[in-house]
Formats: C-alpha cells, structure tokens, sequence
C-alpha cells in the first residue's frame, strides 16, 4: 500500500514540475494534462482498492479465509449496485455513454465500501474504526471522481430572455436579466428557472461582477447543489440585448468527494488517538 501511495505522489511532482523545469531549462514548453495523469492513477487506484479490500482479511500477516471468501463474496452485490448507479445517470441523459473503466472502478469502490462495512461492531475498538473511516472514506471519494468525471455533463450556449436549453433530465429557463449594485460593484444578473423532468428544481441566478476599483470583471457561479449531484451556471460574455453566453453542468455525486475526504480526515484522527492511547500504556 505504501509502495503504491508513493509512486502516486512521485507521479503528482513529475507531472506538476516537469514542465516548469523543462521551461526553466529553456528546452521549449510543454503542458501535462488529465491524460498522462488519467494514465497512471487510474492502475493506482484499482490496485489500492484491491488491496484495501483484500487487507481486510488479514490479521498480523495471516489470512484468515473464511473472511476473505466472505469479502469476495461481497463483488456479486457490487457489479449489480454499480450497474444499476450507472444506468440511472445514463438513463437521465441520452448523451452519456457506458464506460467499463468507470464501472470497473466503481464496482471496485463499492466492493471495498461493503467489505469495509460488513463487520461485527460490537467488538471493534477505536482502531478498527479508525481504518472503517478511512478506507469507506476511499471508496466514497472514488465513488463521487468517478460518477462526476465519467457521467457529468456540460454544454456552452448562447441564450436570449426567454430561451431554454436542455441538458440531460434538467431544462434551463432564462426567465430575466436585471443590473444591480452591490457594496463595491455592479452586476449583471440573469435568472434561470430549472426543471427536472418537468417537475420544478431549482432556481439559480448566475453573475457578472465589474469592480470599479480593480478595474476587473468576475463571474458568480448560479449553483444549487445537494446530495446526488450539483448543477450549475456559468455566465460568459455579453452579447447585446440581455443576451449571454452560459456554460451549463451537472456534476453527480461531486459532492461525495468532500464527504470521503472528511471521512479519511476523522478516521486518521481516530488513529492519532489510538497511538496517544497505546503510549499512555506503555508509560
């Protein structure tokens, strides 16, 4: 496992500074983008979860089988529950495509999740919560990358009032356009109605902000966000008229990337206590 974590961050700094010092060298310029990192952690990633999930069997070094039988029991459930997240997103959005990295790696995050679960907690110790917190903090975090990479969905347009654009099982309504004036700025307002399914969602008010005193002009993202997935509004330039560019996304389950992070955090504070503990111990 530490093996593993380490080649990811020595991945990371390569990426990240190889084309500083390439530039810095005065051989030209380059850029690394997602697909020399997609290239390397997605190999990672499967191999980490593999490794929580089976490391869960193990006790001191020896396996016990029968718990180990009982973990890969658990993969059957999890192609059917990955499957079926898949096909729920796909099924809101005609555009969207089945991915078999993305059900591979799901299928891996949600096995490691059950496996991690499955346990008996009447006789667990701070320990052992400790490592449910973070490896379900894993699988969660992996589980919100996947499905918002893989199954997100953006598109830019150009909207007049009164226009409307699909995406997805979302319709986006441009109801009005209002200038107001803030603190230490102006600021172009459009109003958006959105429906899911026909039925009424949310209503987001996108911004375009000039400050007067920087001389600059920023964009106030129209975000509603919740539990399965946020949507948002980006404005762009004006083109006359009340008339904009957008730029529409839905990013499902982006959210459960903070929540596995959270986790991950509580369940390493759980194992500072237990080493505060055993020290306490051993004085």
């Amino acid at each position: 496992m530490n093996v593993l974590l380490s080649i990811a961050t020595v991945s990371t700094f390569l990426g990240t500074f190889y084309p500083m010092l390439f530039q810095a060298m005065n051989w030209g310029s380059i850029s690394v983008g997602a697909p020399y990192f997609n290239s390397i952690f997605l190999p990672l990633i499967a191999l980490v979860l593999i490794t929580m999930v089976i490391s869960l069997g193990l006790h001191w070094a020896k396996a016990d089988k029968r718990i180990l039988l009982k973990r890969a029991g658990l993969l059957l459930p999890s192609l059917l529950l990955s499957y079926l997240a898949i096909h729920h997103f796909m099924q809101n959005d005609s555009a969207l495509q089945f991915k078999w990295t993305a059900y591979f790696l799901l299928t891996l995050a949600i096995w490691l999740l059950l496996a991690t679960l499955w346990q008996n907690w009447c006789k667990l110790g701070l320990s052992h919560y400790a490592m449910i917190f973070a490896h379900s903090g894993v699988a969660i975090a992996t589980m919100g990358a996947v499905m918002s990479s893989y199954f997100g969905s953006e598109i830019g347009v150009r909207l007049s009032l009164q226009q409307s654009q699909q995406l997805g099982a979302f319709n986006f309504h441009y109801e009005r356009f209002s200038n107001e004036i803030g603190p230490n700025f102006t600021a172009e307002v459009a109003t958006f109605s959105v429906t899911e399914n026909s039925k009424p969602y949310a209503e987001l008010q996108p911004e375009r902000r000039y400050y007067d005193v920087r001389t600059m002009t920023m964009s106030e993202v129209g975000l509603s966000g919740g539990f399965w997935g946020d949507l948002y509004i980006v404005m762009g330039d004006p083109l006359g008229k009340g008339e904009f560019t957008f730029r529409l996304h839905y990013k499902p389950l982006i959210r459960w990337l903070w929540f596995g992070g959270v986790l991950m955090a509580f369940g390493a504070l759980c194992s500072v206590l237990t080493m505060k503990r055993r020290g306490k111990r051993d004085e």
